[in-house]
């Protein structure tokens, strides 16, 4: 989770995402509601490792990361070893 208001406020452009578990979305470069809160389940590793290069090299780089999922619609850890673990994302204060 994140902050940028310009981009996920009401009526922006991601506005779609706000408040809602985007990971599939994003590994496959959509913005239609249909991907929203699913897990990972049959993505190509070709599409979780981009996923993976721009979490890490667009999101946590531009964006402070101002919360966590506590209930993911899907095993987090799972994929550890993608993003690292998901139970030392800290939230900035």
């Amino acid at each position: 989770v994140t902050s940028a208001p310009e981009f996920y406020a009401p009526g922006e452009g991601y506005h779609v995402f706000a408040g809602h578990d985007c990971t599939r979305a994003f590994a496959i470069s959509s913005t239609k509601e249909k991907w929203l809160d699913k897990d990972l389940e049959g993505l190509k590793p070709k599409k979780i490792l981009h996923l993976n290069d721009t979490y890490w090299g667009t999101y946590v780089e531009k964006y402070p990361i101002v919360g966590r999922l506590t209930d993911p619609p899907y095993d987090a850890a799972a994929y550890d070893a993608y993003a690292g673990p998901y139970a030392q994302i800290r939230v900035h204060e």
